[in-house]
């Protein structure tokens, strides 16, 4: 009866720690943050890639990015920052660093497809789907960097 009685302590006390760090709302977690960001980006990029459909060799140049940022953002991770092991157990500060930077690039990379995509629609209007470039602003407008801020 103890031994339950310690464990349901125990229990008590350690979920909330538990719960806190892996909340999805929780600015506490900067993994989570940033897989968030990361998810927004690479919606963006493939919802670009179907808008364009009509026009075969833009769309497939627009999946080819989104498939070369998704292994340079992994790189980056892996060859700039600590290993995650290292991460835990030496700096909690460098988890926010790695994932503010990281959520700054994937901004970056959201702006470089709207540039892209502007540049497109004022050089290449496709006649097979005219409105493609109209479509635009519902793909970016959702996106806004301000949620994916981590806190010191």
């Amino acid at each position: 009866m103890k031994k339950l009685f310690l464990f349901i302590l125990i229990l008590g006390f350690c979920l909330p720690v538990i719960s806190a760090e892996y909340d999805e709302n929780s600015k506490l977690s900067p993994a989570r943050q940033m897989q968030r960001s990361f998810e927004e980006q690479d919606r963006i990029c493939k919802e670009i890639a179907s808008n364009f459909r009509m026009d075969p060799r833009f769309s497939a140049y627009v999946r080819n990015l989104c498939n070369l940022y998704t292994v340079d953002r992994e790189r980056t991770i892996t060859n700039l920052f600590p290993t995650q092991k290292r991460q835990y157990d030496d700096d909690d500060n460098s988890r926010i660093q790695t994932a503010k930077y990281i959520i700054a690039k994937d901004t970056m990379q959201i702006n470089y497809y709207r540039q892209l995509t502007d540049q497109y629609c004022k050089n290449r209007i496709s006649k097979k789907d005219p409105q493609a470039c109209d479509r635009l602003e519902d793909i970016f407008e959702s996106y806004d960097a301000n949620d994916f801020e981590v806190e010191d």
